[in-house]
Formats: C-alpha cells, structure tokens, sequence
C-alpha cells in the first residue's frame, strides 16, 4: 500500500511539475531553450 500511495504522489508531482512549465510556457514570449528542455526531460521520464 505504502509503494503504491509513493507511486500516485510521483504521478501527480510530475504531472504539475509538467503543468506549471507548460504554464510558463504560454506566458513567455521569447525563446526559452531551458524552458524547452525541461519540457522534453519531464516528457521523457514521464512515469504514466
């Protein structure tokens, strides 16, 4: 139970983690290649 409640809680930090830089995403206006790599990294290791 104990794993299974650790996996849920990194499903959904990862899941905002991916939001928030999505967020920040739409706000910026410039070209952010940081922005733009994180977003590939959170995409890649993506546990779902």
């Amino acid at each position: 139970m104990t794993d299974n409640m650790a996996l849920e809680e990194l499903k959904q930090v990862t899941i905002d983690y991916y939001v928030n830089l999505q967020r920040i995403k739409k706000a910026d206006t410039g070209n952010n290649p940081e922005l733009a790599y994180q977003l590939k990294v959170v995409k890649i290791n993506w546990p779902l």
